[in-house]
C-alpha cells in the first residue's frame, strides 16, 4: 500500500510539472509579422531569417547601456538586421539604431581602395534623453510647446517621464546606397520597423507618449 502511495505521489508531481512546463508561454516577439518585398524575402532567408523564424522568434529585452533600467523589447535575431550604438555627453544620452547591411556596407567601403559615396551610413533614428531642465537650455523650442512642433532639423518629442524628456531624430539625408536595389529595400524595410520598437520602448519603460507629437519621415 505504501508503495502504490509513494508511486501515486510522484505521478501526480509529474503531471503537476509537466502541466506548468506546458503552461509557460514563450513570449513571440511578433506572431504575424508584416509581409516582405521579394528581394527582401531573399535576403532574409539567405541569413537564416525564414518566414518560420520571423513567426516563431523569440522577443528579447535589450538594456541600454547607460541605464540598464531602460529596454527595448527585439526580435531575438536583432542583431543580423540592426547596429545600436549608445552614447552621453554632458547635454543628453543617445541610443542610435543603423541598418546592418548598409552600416557594414559603407564601412567596408570606405576602408577600400574603390570607395565612391553614393549614400550613407545605413543611420535609421536616434532616440536623444533629455532633463527637463538641459532640454530647454539646449533647444530654441522649448517644453512642453514644443510637444506639438518639429523641433531643429527633424525630431519631434516622443515622451516623458517624471525625470526626463525623450526625442526622436530622424536623418534628413539619404542613409542607403540608393544604386543598390537590395540596400535601398533593406534600409527601408528596417526603417518600417520604427513605430513598433519606438512604441513599445515607451510603453515597457513606463513613459508617457506625446499623443499630440506631429509625423515625421
Amino acid at each position: 500500500m505504501k508503495q502504490l502511495i509513494k508511486k501515486g505521489v510522484v505521478f501526480l508531481l509529474i503531471v503537476l510539472y509537466a502541466t506548468g512546463c506546458s503552461s509557460h508561454k514563450i513570449e513571440l516577439y511578433d506572431e504575424n509579422p508584416p509581409k516582405l518585398s521579394e528581394i527582401v524575402a531573399q535576403y532574409y532567408n539567405s541569413i537564416g531569417i525564414t518566414e518560420d523564424v520571423r513567426k516563431n522568434a523569440k522577443a528579447e529585452y535589450l538594456p541600454c547601456d547607460f541605464d540598464e533600467s531602460l529596454q527595448f523589447r527585439l526580435p531575438e535575431y536583432w542583431e543580423d538586421l540592426f547596429v545600436i550604438k549608445w552614447s552621453s555627453n554632458e547635454n543628453s544620452d543617445m541610443i542610435s539604431f543603423y541598418d546592418k547591411y548598409n552600416y557594414d556596407y559603407y564601412h567596408t567601403s570606405y576602408n577600400s581602395s574603390t570607395y565612391r559615396y553614393n549614400g550613407g551610413s545605413g543611420d535609421l533614428w536616434t532616440i536623444n534623453r533629455y532633463s527637463l531642465a538641459t532640454y530647454n537650455e539646449n533647444n530654441l523650442q522649448q517644453y512642453p510647446d514644443a510637444c506639438v512642433k518639429i523641433v531643429g532639423a527633424n525630431s519631434i518629442i516622443i515622451g516623458v517621464d517624471d525625470t526626463y524628456i525623450y526625442e526622436l531624430a530622424l536623418p534628413t539625408g539619404i542613409e542607403f546606397f540608393f544604386e543598390d536595389s537590395l540596400s535601398t529595400a533593406l534600409y527601408k524595410t528596417s526603417m518600417s520597423m520604427r513605430d513598433k520598437i519606438v512604441d513599445e520602448f515607451l510603453k515597457i519603460n513606463g513613459i508617457s507618449k506625446n499623443e499630440s507629437a506631429p509625423h515625421i519621415n
